[in-house]
């Protein structure tokens, strides 16, 4: 729904929402990917889950969000929050620095072909985002481990 209203915006001549839009449509590919490698040493995602990890990060480089469902799927829990908030992050930080994007596509891409008019702002909002929703979904994730080991015990 979001993503119509800031198309429809664009035509209107309103570019603002769809710069706060773009820079969050990568997060959560990019984030979920960002985990699997923060928590590779803390063994919280299965064989599976790490080459989901590198396909994420190259469909979020192009503005595919569609990357970060498989890890909502297996884990919704810990997943779901941490994508909202980081999305958020970036949408806020987008939207307070002026970020405007002049096409109906997101991501780091978009960003480097010149659609947006503060690349370098964008490419930092996108990056917050991801790290934001890196951190929240291990930290749950890793909460999540600690509870189930000591339910077991």
């Amino acid at each position: 729904m979001a993503f119509l209203f800031s198309v429809g915006m664009i035509a209107s001549g309103q570019t603002q929402f769809m710069g706060a839009m773009a820079c969050a449509i990568p997060v959560a590919p990019l984030g979920m990917s960002l985990a699997t490698v923060l928590g590779r040493k803390l063994n919280i995602f299965e064989a599976t889950e790490h080459e989901a990890g590198k396909a994420a990060g190259a469909m979020g480089l192009v503005g595919i969000s569609e990357g970060a469902i498989p890890f909502a799927a297996q884990d919704p829990i810990a997943v779901i929050p941490a994508n909202m908030i980081g999305s958020m992050v970036a949408a806020v930080m987008a939207f307070g620095f002026g970020v405007t994007n002049s096409v109906a596509h997101g991501g780091p891409v978009v960003a480097l072909l010149g659609a947006m008019n503060k690349p370098v702002i964008a490419l930092i909002c996108m990056i917050a985002g991801a790290v934001v929703t890196a951190l929240v979904c291990v930290s749950l994730k890793k909460a999540r481990k600690a509870q189930w080991l000591q339910s077991a015990a």
